[in-house]
């Protein structure tokens, strides 16, 4: 109810997740190894 009236306030469109992230939907991205500067260290981001 409280999003509804927010929307009606401002005059907002229907919230679109592809325009944030370059086009990528949050939640949905692929998790991409990166090794740490001057380690052998590797994570995920």
């Amino acid at each position: 109810k409280c999003g509804a009236a927010i929307t009606k306030k401002r005059g907002l469109q229907a919230y679109d997740p592809k325009l944030h992230l370059a086009g990528i939907p949050m939640g949905q991205r692929q998790l991409t190894p990166y090794t740490i500067s001057g380690t052998d260290i590797v994570c995920d981001g």
